[in-house]
């Protein structure tokens, strides 16, 4: 199988920053649900949440859009965080 040229198109750099500007959006959550021992997010919807975000994360490494893919991934990871913040406190 021949392997493909990775390079930056726009649609890999769009998606990136979209996802990073996600992740640092929910950062703030995530470190006051550690600062204040609570699990301040719904269960259901941190696991919906990290379910269509690897779900997401894989699409995109198929396409070959991997630093789209480690951004989304990174995102569903802090709602894994969440979730995690959820069960413990």
């Amino acid at each position: 199988m021949k392997q493909e040229k990775t390079t930056l198109t726009w649609h890999d750099l769009m998606l990136t920053l979209g996802s990073v500007m996600g992740a640092f959006a929910l950062l703030p959550q995530v470190w006051s649900g550690f600062a204040n021992q609570s699990g301040a997010i719904e269960p259901l919807t941190a696991m919906m949440n990290v379910g269509i975000m690897v779900a997401v994360g894989v699409t995109y490494y198929d396409l070959g859009l991997r630093r789209s893919a480690a951004a989304i991934m990174a995102l569903g990871a802090l709602w894994g965080l969440l979730l995690y913040q959820n069960a413990i406190y």
